[in-house]
């Protein structure tokens, strides 16, 4: 049964290395007392100061998050289904949808008999692309194409995959960064680009708005930057809280030490985007949800972590949990992180323990916690799975009223090759409640 209605997301494609470079400032993200704005932008001088905006992508109305802003993607959904695409070795991709009322994965194909090795064939992609995400929203599907023969673009396509039409295309060396947001006739992506200006680069970093019926793009904020040699820089699509978009802006040594960090927030009314969270040195992470900015905090010579929340509208700073370290087995802050919200939920994973085995593989055990984000009750959640000497929690890969997708299993599978064992996972369907509580009571996905 192919697919019908209204949405939420997430399609598993490892990013470039390069941005897995620039990012790594990013996930380290977090909060301290706010400073006032003004103060804070004036040590922000490559970055341009975003004036009031009236356009028809900015009138008040709320976006939702539909396509993940992490740096793996694994798909994108709605309430109905989930949409991924899946690469093959001779470089075509395939799309594929999870029907959540049968439990089934089809091919994205309504042909009867189709053979869906070619043109005919609505799931089907030629080869040539580095990467193909899709955008599931209530009304439409976009596929993102980076790093094709001819740039990287945007197509759209009916729920079912059909009638597929590209609906921009970017200049040459530009591509789409993970994250969308989207209401009806609007899909919010960040737009990135590096050129060579002698021997320092020009960095494009844009926040743009694009018009789902015609595809015209509209700049909502732009952190367009010239980096001397030797310097990293970057801007960061996040996500968004209840009043705005939120973006992370970055500079950084190539070695990423000190890095200048602040998070701005891009109102959905066209008000001047403003910092919620100002430049400070030190490794910092957080994630928007809700009306606020969740951080992980180290306190002095790391031997704390704090677990906070900046309200993205009046920049007042609430303290959930003092001291993480008093529960969390952790040596360094760096081995804890905001993974996920579910529902009044912040889900935090942990390395926990990193051990030399005897047959000398590293084993690595990361555990996962659940803290309440009104009354700050925390509880550990034990579902996980191992593979490759490492135990990482369940992964969630999408959320539909009261129940998640999971990655329930991941089990090693060997190569013909015997060279070195692949991953195969099974999906699964459970209740939020049973992932807080960690009850396996999965209703499993048959997969192709």
């Amino acid at each position: 049964m192919l697919p019908k209605v209204q949405g939420r997301c997430f399609v598993k494609v490892l990013r470039t290395l390069a941005c897995m470079l620039l990012s790594v400032s990013l996930l380290a993200a977090c909060g301290a007392a706010p400073q006032s704005s003004s103060a804070a932008r004036q040590e922000l001088p490559d970055f341009p100061q975003p004036s009031p905006q009236t356009n028809a992508a900015l009138n008040g109305q709320p976006y939702e998050l539909v396509l993940s802003c992490d740096l793996t993607v694994y798909g994108s959904g709605t309430a109905d289904g989930f949409y991924q695409v899946a690469a093959h070795e001779d470089g075509t991709f395939h799309a594929t949808y999870i029907d959540y009322a049968t439990r089934q994965q089809v091919y994205l194909c309504s042909n009867a008999n189709c053979p869906h090795n070619g043109e005919s064939c609505t799931s089907w992609f030629p080869a040539g692309d580095q990467q193909i995400w899709p955008v599931a929203c209530e009304d439409a599907l976009f596929f993102v194409h980076n790093d094709g023969m001819d740039g990287a673009y945007l197509e759209r396509a009916e729920l079912d995959g059909s009638n597929r039409q590209r609906l921009c295309t970017l200049s040459a060396g530009e591509t789409f960064e993970a994250g969308a947001a989207y209401r009806p006739g609007w899909l919010v992506m960040m737009i990135s680009g590096v050129s060579n200006q002698g021997d320092n680069a020009a960095i494009t970093r844009r926040l743009e708005a694009i018009d789902t019926a015609t595809g015209v793009r509209t700049t909502l904020f732009d952190a367009a930057s010239t980096v001397e040699e030797g310097k990293m820089a970057g801007a960061f699509f996040q996500g968004v809280t209840t009043g705005g978009f939120v973006v992370k802006t970055v500079e950084a040594g190539a070695d990423l030490n000190d890095p200048t960090d602040a998070v701005w927030l891009i109102p959905f009314d066209g008000s001047a985007a403003h910092i919620i969270v100002p430049p400070q040195n030190g490794e910092k992470q957080g994630q928007p949800h809700g009306e606020g900015w969740y951080y992980l905090e180290a306190g002095p010579d790391e031997q704390q972590i704090t677990l906070g929340c900046i309200d993205a509208a009046t920049g007042d700073n609430r303290v959930l949990i003092t001291d993480l370290k008093e529960t969390i087995p952790v040596d360094r802050p760096d081995d804890l992180f905001i993974r996920a919200f579910v529902d009044d939920w912040v889900i935090l994973n942990a390395m926990t323990s990193n051990t030399v085995l005897d047959n000398g593989d590293i084993e690595l055990l990361y555990s996962c916690y659940a803290v309440n984000t009104r009354n700050s009750e925390m509880r550990e959640l034990t579902l996980s799975n191992y593979y490759h000497a490492t135990r990482v929690p369940i992964e969630i890969y999408a959320q539909t009223g009261d129940r998640l997708l999971v990655a329930a299993t991941v089990e090693e599978e060997q190569n013909p090759g015997g060279m070195m064992a692949a991953l195969g996972q099974k999906l699964a369907l459970m209740t939020k409640e049973e992932y807080l509580n960690s009850t396996a009571d999965f209703a499993w996905i048959t997969l192709l």
